[in-house]
């Protein structure tokens, strides 16, 4: 099953997740996979990876998880909070400002899944060359792919910066 669906289906989303066999379910959207956590996604998995890749130590770290989808934000969560950090996510319904002096503040990696182009920006950050920001979010602007941070804005403000998926 291929997301997202036409907005004709939207109600009956889950019902159609749900029909697929848990031993097919490779993205780990169905009731039973988000209830038991089961597996874990592709994407998180790979983010995952490159945490280890680079030899960046998670356990005892702040982390600012913006985005909740079950594909991405909340499964990364959960294997974030696993390896030990302290994962607050953020939604659309969060209080942007808010959102924006956690980030800067308190976080020491911002991980960003919420497809809204360019969202983080300098606000987000401290000067301190202390961060990491990690950058899931894909769409285009001016026919160009763009994520959900401008980078060029901020990868001099912070200690690591993953490019545009």
């Amino acid at each position: 099953m291929q997301l997202p669906l036409p907005v004709y289906l939207m109600d009956v989303k889950q019902n159609i997740l749900d029909a697929i066999s848990p031993r097919k379910d490779i993205d780990g959207l169905s009731t039973l996979h988000q209830k038991e956590k089961l597996i874990l996604p592709a994407t998180p998995i790979a983010v995952l990876h490159m945490i280890d890749h680079y030899e960046y130590n998670v356990q005892g770290k702040t982390i600012a998880m913006l985005g909740n989808s079950n594909l991405i934000g909340k499964p990364l969560a959960f294997a974030l909070e696993y390896k030990g950090a302290f994962v607050t996510v953020f939604t659309d319904e969060s209080d942007q400002e808010e959102m924006k002096r956690f980030c800067r503040e308190e976080s020491d990696m911002i991980i960003s899944a919420t497809g809204q182009i360019h969202l983080v920006d300098k606000e987000f950050v401290r000067d301190d060359r202390s961060q990491v920001v990690i950058d899931i979010g894909r769409g285009y602007k001016d026919g160009k792919a763009a994520g959900d941070v401008q980078r060029e804005e901020i990868e001099e403000n912070v200690y690591g910066i993953t490019p545009v998926p």
